[in-house]
């Protein structure tokens, strides 16, 4: 075959390949951990219990491919297990999010308000004590967040209580998307300082 025929699909946008030999030990230990059949059953029961019903399986793929194409930013300050349980349940949670998002943009009453974490079966209810504990800490907050300046108490009240979407609440108070996410941003910092004290 003559060569002048070959096209050159060389793209400068990629990188360049690298040799076998050049895999850094935490880009091994990924790709071990990924090609463990026990390793994947374990990620979609993860995903499970975080994503929404039907999601787990496409939450597990997204979470494989940051994997894979974050492997270099692997430390090694935890387990490999560890840091891709975290990559698992974060890729379910924002499965989860979208949904609700979708959702409510769509405004479907029905939206899944289930739990992000699944009720430990057979727990014995709350003590008086713990239900006291948690009256009080709910009564903290709320006199924490009163104290905040209004434009602060407007984000805290309906991003962080009510949980609406920035998109929804920033146009309602006049302000951009991103100077509402500063001020949910400032606003969380002085509730956490007004908590501390």
């Amino acid at each position: 075959m003559d060569s002048t025929n070959i096209i050159d699909i060389s793209n400068r946008s990629m990188p360049a390949a690298r040799p076998a030999g050049q895999v850094s030990d935490a880009e091994r230990q990924i790709g071990e951990i990924l090609s463990s059949k026990d390793m994947r059953d374990r990620m979609l029961r993860v995903a499970k219990k975080y994503a929404p019903p039907g999601e787990a399986e496409d939450a597990v793929h997204d979470a494989v491919l940051q994997a894979l194409t974050r492997a270099k930013s692997f430390r090694g300050d935890a387990l490999a297990t560890t840091w891709m349980h975290t990559i698992v349940v974060n890729a379910a949670l924002m499965r989860r999010r979208k949904t609700t998002r979708l959702a409510r943009r769509q405004g479907d009453v029905e939206v899944d308000e289930a739990p992000v974490v699944a009720p430990v079966p057979d727990a014995p209810e709350a003590s008086p004590v713990v239900a006291l504990e948690r009256s009080e800490d709910v009564r903290r907050v709320r006199a924490a967040v009163s104290t905040l300046p209004v434009s602060y108490r407007e984000v805290v009240e309906r991003c962080m209580l009510a949980e609406q979407a920035p998109d929804e609440v920033a146009p309602a108070l006049g302000v951009s998307t991103s100077c509402l996410r500063t001020r949910v941003l400032r606003a969380r910092r002085r509730l956490a300082e007004a908590l501390a004290a």
